[in-house]
């Protein structure tokens, strides 16, 4: 007669506890998914912030133009 244990003990079982409180693994394939996409994402910050480094610096040299040009004109 097989062993059986009744719903309310279920959880109770000395077995569910150990199990529960393994963790759960990861196959190659999942962890190099995951890197990639990491990867991935910290190249798109990086894409990102290169590209707002770029604009500033280019509205500086806007801003440093249009100074030059009102000083040479309230010379004239």
């Amino acid at each position: 007669m097989p062993a059986a244990t009744h719903e309310a003990n279920a959880n109770a079982h000395p077995g569910y506890v150990v199990l529960n409180a393994q963790q759960t693994r990861c196959t190659t394939k999942e962890v190099e998914d995951a890197k990639a996409k990491a990867k991935a994402k910290a190249k798109a910050i990086a894409a990102k912030q290169e590209a707002a480094i770029k604009h500033h610096a280019v509205l500086a040299r806007i801003a440093t133009l249009k100074a030059n040009v009102e000083r040479e004109e309230k010379a004239i």
